[in-house]
């Protein structure tokens, strides 16, 4: 070998030997905390490739020691920040040779402190520029959402100092994205509304479309501009002033009323005194006339407005049941859901109205293949309540359940599963004062599998009524099966955590939904405790959000469920298509008969 090179590899063996003791000095300056001689020697090392991730490193930790300063903890960030990431592009060869130096873990412990630290600091400035600044700048950060959070509230709590609609506007363009982004929009609409029903000009109400036409109170401005432009009508008290109104607004209840003869006087005093007494009489003296579908229209309207106006679930719940067929009773029940409900209770709610007030009694769905076998049968009370559920499961082999409610029809207070006609468990519930689930005591009569033939379910909930865990307990104690829930800022539940336990054994799952825009479930998809997905299930709505097909798909095969409607939007047809492979496929068809309640 000539004796240059020998030289040379000589030389860049004593180098890479110097540039290791150095940072063997520097880690024994740290320990030591003597950051000046550390930085002396991590500083260059972040200029070279090979050697940038531990100056980076060093560098993060000399910034950690050296200042109180906020400013240097920010630097402190970046530096350890860029260890991460130059650490991961070292070779095999570089991070072998740095092990003892750094390494991902030595790496993640240091950030772990840094990122403490500076948040810390962040918290006791207190204040939406700080956390601004840290959202912008430490996006990786654990504390990146707490940060975000805590600048929302922060910055919602000076719009509630300053109380004006110029705050809260300022709120909602800076921060859409925020859980405070509703109420704050919602008071700066009901502030900007006040101020123009206390001027009460036509000018006004105009200005505050243009400004908000995305408020709920634009209604209720063109109904203010309407009566405005009405009266000014009456006033002119002239043919071309009624056929202007007319022409402007040709489908309102006032140009009905300017064309319309018979009881127009009657009718005039409904949009007079607007009120629900005048078109209750109305309707008792003319309850045919043209004007009967509008009158009832202003009186729903008027109720549905009272019963917004006090917002207690009694106004509610006496609206629902004096007007049932008024077109703003889903509206009411979903404002009542919100009072009262979570999102679970609330689909429960809506599916026992739908029941009740298409006054169903029995649902039984055939199995239209070959007999015509009753596979599933569905009894409900006047309550909407299900009383009896019988499944055709297998020739020999069927279930059925019973269920016992309180006298309000609310609650199930008990519950009877038979197998094969022969009562197999008893279950019985009891609620907190909120109405809410808290147990459920599970009595075995016979052929009780599993080893645990008593046992005792446990529910808990958050502060918005959302079912958070789920927990089974044998009756000698031993946890049998556990379920977490987790939903998002709506209130929709998004996953499920669930542990399957036998003696030392257990299997666990879980479970992601995804909602569409409208809130309706798009799809459910199950993992095993390997992460493998075990099952997905799919759902697919029409226009007017109703199902029209499902699939699911497990290691048996894929499952498609199609829907067909009557003309009152109840379920006719339902059509199986089970698939193996491509080859093999079987056609179920299933046929839905609904008895209403007997008159």
């Amino acid at each position: 070998m000539p004796k240059k090179i020998q030289l040379l590899l000589i030389i860049a063996f004593i180098s890479q030997t110097s540039i290791a003791q150095n940072f063997k000095k520097a880690f024994h300056a740290l320990d030591n905390e003597n950051y000046t001689s550390a930085r002396v020697i991590f500083s260059p090392a972040v200029k070279n490739a090979d050697t940038k991730a531990i100056g980076e490193y060093g560098m993060a930790a000399v910034y950690r020691g050296t200042s109180l300063r906020i400013e240097d903890n920010y630097r402190a960030y970046a530096s350890i920040i860029s260890a991460k990431k130059h650490y991961k592009d070292l070779d095999a060869k570089l991070k072998k040779k740095y092990s003892k130096q750094i390494n991902e873990d030595k790496i993640d412990a240091e950030l772990y402190m840094i990122d403490v630290s500076l948040f810390k600091m962040v918290v006791e400035i207190d204040n939406v520029k700080a956390y601004q600044k840290h959202i912008d700048n430490c996006k990786e950060s654990r504390f990146h959402q707490k940060a975000i959070d805590l600048r929302n509230v922060k910055a919602y709590k000076a719009a509630m100092e300053f109380n004006t609609i110029t705050a809260y506007k300022d709120f909602c363009d800076n921060y859409p994205e925020s859980v405070q982004f509703v109420q704050a929009q919602t008071i700066m609409y009901t502030m900007a509304w006040s101020e123009c029903e206390a001027i009460d000009k036509i000018s006004n109400y105009k200005e505050f479309i243009s400004k908000y036409p995305e408020a709920p109170q634009v209604y209720s401005a063109k109904e203010k501009i309407r009566k405005f432009d009405y009266q000014t009508a009456l006033d002119i008290d002239t043919q071309t002033a009624f056929t202007a109104f007319i022409a402007k607004y040709p489908n309102s209840e006032e140009a009905k009323t300017l064309k319309g003869q018979g009881s127009k006087s009657a009718y005039a005093n409904v949009v007079k005194f607007n009120s629900i007494p005048v078109c209750e009489r109305f309707l008792f003296e003319y309850p045919n006339t043209d004007y009967s579908a509008r009158v009832t229209a202003i009186r729903d309207s008027l109720a549905y407005n009272d019963a917004t106006e006090k917002n207690t679930t009694e106004g509610y719940n006496a609206f629902i049941d004096n007007y049932p067929n008024a077109i703003q009773v889903p509206l009411v029940m979903d404002k009542l859901g919100k009072l009262l409900y979570s999102k679970e209770e609330l689909q429960v709610k809506r599916a026992k109205f739908a029941i009740k007030h298409q006054k169903i009694s029995s649902i039984k769905v055939y199995a239209n293949n070959e007999n015509s076998k009753i596979i599933n049968e569905k009894r409900y009370d006047i309550f909407g309540n299900c009383t009896y559920d019988y499944e055709y499961i297998l020739d020999d082999y069927n279930e059925m359940r019973k269920y016992f409610y309180d006298n309000a029809g609310e609650n199930v207070l008990k519950e009877q599963i038979f197998v094969n006609n022969k009562i197999q468990i008893i279950k019985e519930y009891k609620y907190d004062i909120k109405g809410l689930k808290v147990s459920a005591k599970s009595v075995c009569m016979y052929n009780c599998k599993g080893g645990a033939k008593n046992s005792v379910d446990s529910f808990y909930y958050d502060d918005n009524r959302n079912l958070i865990s789920e927990k089974t307990i044998s009756e000698d104690g031993k946890l049998l099966e556990i379920h977490t829930y987790t939903y998002d800022k709506r209130g929709f539940r998004i996953g499920e955590e669930y542990k399957i336990i036998a003696g030392e054994a257990y299997k666990s799952y879980k479970i992601a939904m995804t909602y569409n825009g409208k809130g309706y479930l798009i799809q459910k998809k199950t993992e095993n405790e390997n992460g493998e997905t075990t099952e997905v299930e799919s759902v697919s709505y029409d226009g007017l959000d109703k199902v029209i097909s499902s699939s699911r798909y497990d290691m048996r095969g894929t499952l498609m469920r199609t829907f067909f409607y009557n003309v009152k939007g109840l379920v006719e047809t339902e059509v199986h298509t089970f698939e193996t492979d491509n080859t093999n496929k079987k056609n179920l068809v299933w046929k839905y008969e609904f008895r209403e309640e007997q008159k």
